[in-house]
């Protein structure tokens, strides 16, 4: 099986977000499988359009998603319809994304975080005579307000008592840090080696989606994460507590996936302010989208 798709799909987690392709018909980082030829007249690029992804998953259910979308039919010769869904599903596996959807002969969905706190979806037909097709949503990163540096979280820490964070990202479900938030560890371990007298609480957050046991579990998982990444930075174990909170504690409504991004996040807190709740966009430090040391 070849091995190549791998290291072009983990572009998405290195790169940053790209809002439109260099080519008019090529995705700028999901690739066809070398050898493949472009079908141009079935292919095509949308600066916004939408995909039905019918997913359902401990995040919650998506029906549908919107944003940059692309169709690219491919023919490939001497590649069976099982082996090109091997090739992308194993390729997105390996970054940490989902796939789901794969008892279908003919089609396979694939769920893929970006560093930039997006979603990228993918769902791959495969047709007869070697044809395969991507249909492809790249979906819009959460905004935030505050871009994040050591000083912003430093400054957020000590007015607000806490500091929302949405540039840790784990893989779907799972408390598994994935590449590129590296540089946001970097910063926070620099605030807290700098405050040898400070200790906070690292907590973990979901939204409502999924059961209360689940949400619990998964957030204290995380949170734990971090903790342990942190030291590998350098921070004194006895400065940071790990805590789950689940859906506890909500910054935002459960009803839009707006609203649910906003509720999975992680949370630093002084004593004193771990059960402030932050409203929406309070508090709130995002990674920016070109730092590169690293991401969870």
């Amino acid at each position: 099986m070849p091995g190549h798709l791998a290291l072009l799909f983990s572009a998405l987690l290195y790169l940053p977000y790209l809002g439109s392709a260099t080519e008019p018909l090529a995705h700028p980082i999901i690739k066809p499988i070398d050898g493949s030829v472009l079908l141009e007249e079935d292919s095509q690029r949308e600066d916004f359009g939408s995909l039905r992804v019918d997913y359902k998953g401990e995040d919650g259910s998506i029906d549908r998603v919107e944003g940059i979308s692309w169709r690219l039919s491919y023919r490939i010769a001497d590649m069976g319809r099982d082996e090109i869904k091997a090739n992308f599903t194993q390729a997105v596996r390996s970054m940490g994304g989902e796939a789901y959807g794969l008892s279908r002969a003919t089609r396979a969905n694939f769920r893929i975080p970006r560093s930039d706190g997006g979603d990228t979806w993918l769902r791959l037909a495969l047709k007869s005579s070697g044809v395969y097709e991507l249909e492809i949503v790249d979906e819009a990163p959460l905004e935030v307000a505050v871009e994040f540096d050591a000083q912003g979280f430093a400054r957020q820490l000590f007015d607000e008592g806490r500091v929302s964070i949405y540039g840790i990202l784990f893989a779907i479900n799972s408390d598994k840090l994935l590449p590129g938030s590296g540089a946001v560890l970097d910063s926070i371990s620099e605030v807290l080696l700098s405050q040898p007298s400070l200790s906070l609480e690292i907590q973990g957050h979901t939204d409502a989606t999924g059961t209360d046991e689940r949400n619990q579990t998964l957030s204290a998982k995380r949170a734990q994460a971090v903790k342990i990444a942190l030291e590998l930075f350098g921070v004194p174990t006895a400065a940071m507590r790990a805590r789950g909170y689940g859906a506890s504690m909500p910054v935002s409504d459960n009803d839009t996936e707006q609203g649910r991004q906003l509720n999975r996040r992680v949370d630093f807190a002084l004593p004193g302010y771990e059960n402030k709740v932050l409203s929406s966009g309070e508090g709130v430090v995002e990674a920016p989208v070109n730092s590169e040391s690293g991401n969870l």
